[in-house]
């Protein structure tokens, strides 16, 4: 469902660094709802290096609509955690290659963990099966995945043929 109503999105942390990326520490989603939908808030912030919601308020107007349990279970959490970190993130030269000499061992053995994740759901979606397995958004599914195959976990492949 399209809200209908006034996005903004908005942060006011200081930003970090999540591997290549400058991305504030929290943001938020709003939306003034229109025509008598309620209003919403989505509060995020990264955990681990990915956004994680932390928490919805949905406020009926006093002359408007009530709030409807299709209302909460429209919300696209992943899809908008997309939107408020990407729309603050900040590309930024990587100092060391990902998971090449003296990256930190936790995080090889996190892409070990991905690419062997992807490697036994290749006859299906393994980027879908990597999202599920470690509860990533699409996009750090689809980042953590690239990351791999940077470190030559995984091959290079091109779009639409899976290759492990």
């Amino acid at each position: 469902m399209t809200w209908p109503g006034v996005i903004s999105i908005d942060s006011d942390s200081p930003s970090v660094r999540v591997d290549d990326i400058l991305m504030a520490k929290k943001g938020s989603y709003r939306v003034a709802g229109t025509d008598g939908h309620p209003d919403l808030v989505l509060r995020f912030e990264l955990r681990d290096g990915r956004p994680v919601c932390i928490g919805i308020v949905l406020t009926a107007k006093p002359d408007g609509r009530d709030i409807r349990t299709t209302d909460l279970g429209d919300l696209r959490i992943d899809r908008i955690a997309d939107q408020v970190f990407g729309a603050q993130a900040t590309p930024i030269a990587a100092t060391t290659p990902v998971a090449g000499p003296g990256s930190r061992p936790e995080h090889r053995a996190k892409l070990e963990e991905v690419a062997r994740i992807y490697r036994q759901h290749l006859a299906g979606n393994p980027t879908e099966a990597v999202r599920e397995w470690f509860g990533f958004s699409e996009r750090t599914a689809a980042r953590r995945i690239q990351q791999a195959r940077d470190a030559g976990l995984l091959p290079r492949t091109t779009r639409g043929k899976k290759l492990a």
